[in-house]
């Protein structure tokens, strides 16, 4: 009996001082074969045109959020991927057409000078390489390189017509673009950045992502029209009409501040 009490006492010292010990230890991130998160980025978006007399306009302030999910291959490498509503706002310049309404039948093609100012939005789903270091400290540093894959869900456009002849320059605001913007956007993605640990599991992240494009910015509906040495457009004498040429090309790029948390 007494040595029966005497092996209790011992575990139960034992298991109290394993406690201690462990409370006095530091909490540190687990490895974990997945993690979930949310972000808000805010980006600067411009167009880059490949078309003749097209024009780069202002650079645009506009904001992405969603979440972020990492699947890890080791300690040191994962899979970053998520789901994304991603805004983009960007202008250009370009030679067009103002169609003025003269009556209820008839319709007059005036060439003119477009400024145009886009607002799209994608549904965007990212797939990244991330390469994180060991913790050092409370920080973690991070970079990754991939692909961006977005949906065009929405588009609206500003267009100043200028040029036209008229005494003052017409402007349609906030009109439906979505014909004239493609509907995919495909972007090599590079970024990097920083993760503080909070407590356990919990990190915040700071970090930058740019977003090169590479499919076309504009859909087949964006026309180009035949010009003259200076860049206005030329009317067809017979029909009163524009002579289209091709489709416009261009591509769309962004830099974006990532701010978000890990779970």
């Amino acid at each position: 009996m007494k040595k029966l009490l005497a092996i209790a006492l011992l575990s139960s010292s034992l298991y109290a001082s394993a406690q201690v010990s462990d409370a006095d230890e530091p909490i540190t991130p687990e490895f974990r074969r997945f993690r979930f998160g949310l972000h808000f980025s805010p980006n600067i978006s411009w167009i880059k045109p490949d078309t003749k007399y097209y024009e780069k306009g202002k650079n645009g302030l506009s904001f992405s959020y969603g979440i972020n999910t990492e699947f890890s291959l080791a300690k040191n490498y994962a899979i970053a991927t998520g789901l994304s509503i991603v805004g983009t706002k960007a202008s250009v310049s370009y030679p067009g057409i103002y169609i003025q309404q003269v009556n209820d039948t008839v319709t007059l093609d005036l060439p003119s000078t477009v400024d145009a100012t886009y607002r799209v939005k994608y549904i965007n789903v990212p797939v990244a390489l991330k390469m994180k270091t060991n913790e050092i400290g409370y920080m973690t540093y991070y970079g990754l390189f991939g692909f961006d894959l977005g949906a065009k869900y929405q588009a609206k456009g500003d267009l100043t017509y200028k040029k036209t002849g008229l005494t003052s320059d017409p402007t349609l605001n906030d009109e439906d673009i979505s014909e004239k913007i493609g509907f995919f956007r495909a972007a090599l993605i590079i970024g990097g950045g920083v993760e503080y640990n909070l407590a356990g599991n919990t990190n915040l992240v700071i970090g930058f992502t740019f977003s090169n494009g590479f499919t076309n910015y504009y859909s087949k509906n964006q026309k180009t029209y035949k010009t003259d040495t200076k860049g206005n457009v030329v009317i067809d004498a017979s029909t009163n009409k524009p002579i289209e040429e091709s489709k416009a090309k261009a591509i769309n790029n962004y830099i974006a501040l990532n701010l978000g948390i890990f779970f």
